[in-house]
């Protein structure tokens, strides 16, 4: 009887280790034969180009294996059977598949470093291959020095690379907005008439669009590209194609690919549109929002002032009213004079008219301070019938020898028309006396002439306001609670601010009081430790 055996499959046990993901070659078969005859065992080669010849001559030992490990199966096509100690075998055809059908998709972002050589879920159409400088360079074409890259390289090949791409794992695009964007470092010359283009598939490969054909350079370059005619399609395929005309041709280089979403940002500031806070970001406002990220124009900064509207003194700009309001003002009601006061509402005898064109002979007049707080005054006088240089304004305590002297205007040779002059550095709760005089220079800064000083006037600086007390803070890592009393009620205190800062450093953060002055807040955002 003789039993015809027309499959390897029946004589030996085949082992499939499929490849470990799509466009990896990595499987391999293990062959094991299933028999033995008198003490001999099944032999077996895959060596293609030894394989006609095996049955016609004897062979050495060492060209059959009992156990056959083949580690490039997709490239075998015939396996040879004989006995262990026999010279005569046959030949199997065979058709082994270690291939993973269908290729993983991504999210995005989607990055590919090829630091691992090919990598996982890529089609290498062609000859596409991996490595550093040092390992992918040609006789004839350089590579600049870079990490691990993968390159279509016709000079190290020497083979025809007509439309040899590498081929991305389809990318999932998902629901996102803003920019979908294609970046990649490459090292692309042209020479010898290599030509390198960027195509994308939204359809699985049916159909490719080109996006971009490389123009040569001879550096690595970091390029990218807005795809985002792209969006609305469930996944992407990008393909790098390397085209050698046919011919001889030098190669094309890719690496850091990456595809992600790019926000929108109209005002170029870093933060998406939609992550921007609205809110207030001047520091120095009381309702400084440090989560903000675009001004929103709602700072509220304290302003100082009389803000009762029928005052004469009314300033429309000022939030908090410092008590300086005044109702009557004593002055010069005709139009004609020279210290004509438009806010006076009864005349006081004062008007004057002009009398000299030196400005050196007028002696200012028409003088009264307004906007005084506990450290703070504001100088003013009447315009004389001629402007001088400058004006010099000099104060004291009463009761004190010893004039603190300032200038009013800029101090050059042109004609000063101002007619006010704000002084802080006061102290609270103490009676002034100023008096001011004008001054003209000449070209160089010296002197020309000036005028006789003007009389005294006073004034006193409001009472300073009390502070809060018992001051005290309660920490944790990252959060503070800060408190502090209010003072007595008698105080009348409505508003309250306390600032704090780390040590060695000039930028202050704030919290506000309650309604009674006192302050209890938590503050978080602290460096621990700090």
């Amino acid at each position: 009887q003789i039993n015809v055996i027309q499959n390897i499959e029946e004589i030996a046990e085949i082992t499939t280790v499929l490849n470990s993901c799509y466009g990896v070659q990595d499987g391999s078969i293990e062959i094991e034969g299933l028999f033995q005859d008198e003490g001999q065992s099944l032999v077996f080669s895959a060596q293609q180009e030894l394989i006609p010849f095996l049955s016609q001559f004897d062979y050495e030992d060492n060209l059959l294996q009992e156990s056959l490990q083949i580690t490039n199966p997709n490239e075998v096509s015939q396996v040879f059977v004989a006995w262990e100690y026999g010279s005569d075998g046959c030949i199997f055809d065979v058709d082994f598949n270690t291939e993973i059908e269908t290729p993983e998709s991504y999210n995005l972002p989607f990055t590919e470093l090829f630091d691992s050589g090919m990598p996982c879920d890529w089609l290498n159409s062609n000859k596409w291959t991996f490595g550093q400088t040092n390992e992918l360079s040609g006789l004839y074409w350089d590579i600049p020095e870079h990490n691990m890259f993968a390159v279509s390289n016709d000079d190290l090949c020497n083979c025809d690379m007509m439309e040899d791409k590498l081929i991305s794992p389809p990318i999932n695009l998902g629901n996102e907005t803003g920019n979908l964007i294609l970046a990649f470092a490459t090292y692309f010359n042209g020479y010898y008439g290599s030509q390198a283009q960027i195509d994308i598939s939204s359809n699985n490969g049916e159909s490719w669009v080109t996006i971009a054909n490389l123009s040569a350079s001879n550096q690595w370059q970091g390029l990218e590209f807005d795809i985002s005619q792209f969006l609305g399609n469930d996944q992407i395929q990008i393909s790098f194609t390397h085209s050698d005309g046919h011919s001889w041709g030098s190669g094309f280089a890719i690496d850091d690919v990456a595809v992600f979403f790019q926000c929108a940002d109209d005002d170029n500031d870093g933060v998406c549109n939609d992550n921007e806070i609205l809110g207030c970001t001047n520091i120095e406002a009381n309702n400084y929002n440090e989560l903000a990220s675009e001004d929103d124009g709602s700072c509220q900064i304290d302003i100082y002032g009389c803000t009762y509207l029928i005052a004469i003194n009314y300033n429309p700009n000022a939030n908090i009213d410092d008590g300086t309001c005044y109702f009557t003002l004593n002055g010069c009601n005709d139009e004609l004079a020279i210290n004509y006061n438009p806010d006076a509402t009864s005349d006081d005898g004062s008007c004057e008219y002009i009398i000299s064109e030196n400005p050196c002979d007028i002696v200012p007049t028409g003088m009264f301070v307004d906007n005084i707080i506990h450290n703070r005054v504001v100088f003013n006088w009447s315009a004389p019938s001629a402007a001088p240089s400058h004006y010099m304004i000099r104060y004291r305590a009463v009761g004190t020898t010893s004039w603190t002297v300032m200038s009013a205007g800029p101090v050059n040779s042109n004609e000063f028309t101002g007619t006010s002059r704000t002084r802080y550095f006061m102290d609270a709760a103490t009676t002034y006396q100023w008096s001011i005089r004008a001054r003209v220079l000449n070209e160089d800064g010296s002197t020309n002439c000036q005028s006789s000083w003007s009389s005294n006037s006073e004034y006193t600086t409001l009472p300073e306001c009390a502070n809060l007390e018992n001051l005290s803070v309660s920490t944790e890592a990252n959060w503070v609670t800060l408190m502090a009393d209010a003072p007595a009620a008698e105080w009348g205190v409505w508003q309250s601010k306390g600032k704090m800062r780390e040590l060695g450093t000039n930028s202050y953060r704030y919290v506000n009081g309650d309604s009674e002055g006192a302050i209890n807040f938590l503050k978080g955002n602290f460096d621990a430790s700090t």
